[in-house]
């Protein structure tokens, strides 16, 4: 379970998606008592039933003849429920059609809405220029608005995106934007969120120092607001920091202070992962009988999930330490398993191809990592030694001439 990031709440920009100002709405005159009431009914059952929000939806579209307002909020209620439904095209075009039908009413806070919901979606399609158009849209109408929250989240989405292109030094720049803005407002909840994407920013171009900056900045927050759950986030962010840097004794230290408030917590998918980093970390010092102990841990906590993608982690893991203790007949048992339940999880979405090569891709990553790491110690050895070589010689010519010239006297 090689390098399984426990950052679940960096990107914590998407759970604000379907935020509305109602307030400022209800200044539109087309917004009626009937229009409203059919809202909070679709807002009500899009999570729990959404067969019945999207008939909600139909009606708005269908009965809004004499009211064309009702027909914009029912194309951004289906862009809602596709997008739960993971259903990125269907979305995006319900999104598009919103915007059209709210330009004609020009109303600009549910347009800064719509766009940043049409963008996320287009991240998700990989489309990463529509993507940034759609929320550059929305940035312009939060300005608009003089939004300060709107804004910080327009950048954050944004390098949310570079990131996703891998253009680390954009995605820095723009989540800095959205922490000058976030320090100049009490929001110290969004504070925490934003200043722990920097730190991720910044371990992903190896500044740790800097990381471990935000991480801690992030996590002062949580502490002040007695968030114990998001503190034991931050706390396996560190770890794996610490790892990262082979600075092991830390690492293990900060990331069993994670653990055991995951444990008090009851959050077993964050216990699981973090179960999954310890693994990694012992495995990287060649400890793999502790690596195979704290995976066997964690898999007897995921085995009887729904998490497939846990499970798939855990027992690629297993093979993977088995196979380097030689323990050639349990390696096997947990290939077998892993292929068979990959099997069964690619009949049922056959979009999990991605997942599944990037937990094979995490183990091959983190062995390159670790060989490159071990070939930096040669060199430096072989250096340090050349060093030494070079001393001791020229300290023994200067003391044989010494010799030789006080023989003469």
């Amino acid at each position: 379970m090689a390098k399984i990031n426990c950052n679940l709440f960096s990107k914590s920009v998407l759970a604000l998606l379907f935020i509305l100002y109602i307030q400022d709405i209800t200044a539109i005159n087309e917004y009626d008592a009937e229009i409203k009431q059919t809202e909070n009914l679709i807002r009500k059952y899009i999570e729990q039933d959404k067969k019945n929000a999207d008939s909600l939806c139909n009606l708005l579209i269908n009965n809004s003849v004499e009211n064309k307002y009702g027909t914009c909020l029912g194309y951004f209620y289906k862009g809602e429920i596709a997008y739960y439904q993971a259903e990125w095209s269907n979305a995006a075009e319900y999104y598009q059609k919103s915007i059209e039908c709210l330009q004609t009413f020009n109303d600009t806070v549910r347009l800064a809405i719509t766009y940043n919901n049409l963008g996320i979606v287009l991240l998700y399609q990989s489309f990463y220029h529509k993507a940034l158009e759609a929320m550059a849209q929305s940035l312009e109408f939060e300005k608009k608005l003089n939004n300060r929250i709107g804004i910080a989240q327009s950048y954050q989405n944004m390098s949310l995106v570079y990131e996703n292109q891998e253009n680390q030094e954009k995605a820095i720049e723009y989540n800095l934007m959205a922490i000058k803005i976030l320090e100049e407002t009490d929001n110290k909840l969004d504070r925490a969120g934003v200043y722990n994407n920097q730190a991720v920013l910044y371990s992903n171009v190896s500044d740790y120092k800097s990381a471990e900056t935000f991480y801690v900045k992030a996590m002062n927050i949580y502490k002040e607001l007695d968030m114990i759950d998001m503190e034991a986030k931050v706390l396996c962010n560190i770890g794996g920091l610490f790892v990262k840097q082979q600075k092991y004794e830390e690492g293990g230290k900060t990331l069993e202070k994670a653990l055991a408030l995951f444990h008090i917590n009851n959050d077993v998918t964050s216990e699981i992962h973090a179960y999954g980093m310890l693994a990694d970390m012992y495995a990287r010092k060649n400890e793999y009988p502790q690596a195979i102990f704290l995976s066997e841990t964690a898999w007897e906590k995921v085995k009887d999930t729904d998490d497939f993608a846990l499970q798939l982690r855990c027992l690629y893991s297993l093979y993977v330490y088995n196979k380097k203790m030689e323990k050639w007949k349990e390696a096997l048992e947990k290939l077998e398993a892993y292929k068979e339940l990959k099997d069964r999880l690619l009949a049922l979405d056959s979009s999990a191809e991605e997942d599944i090569l990037k937990i094979e891709m995490e183990h091959k990553l983190s062995e390159i990592e670790i060989l490159n790491n071990q070939n930096n110690k040669v060199k430096n050895y072989f250096g340090i030694t050349v060093i030494l070589f070079l001393f001791i010689f020229i300290v023994g010519i200067i003391t044989i001439r010494l010799y030789i010239r006080k023989l003469k006297k």
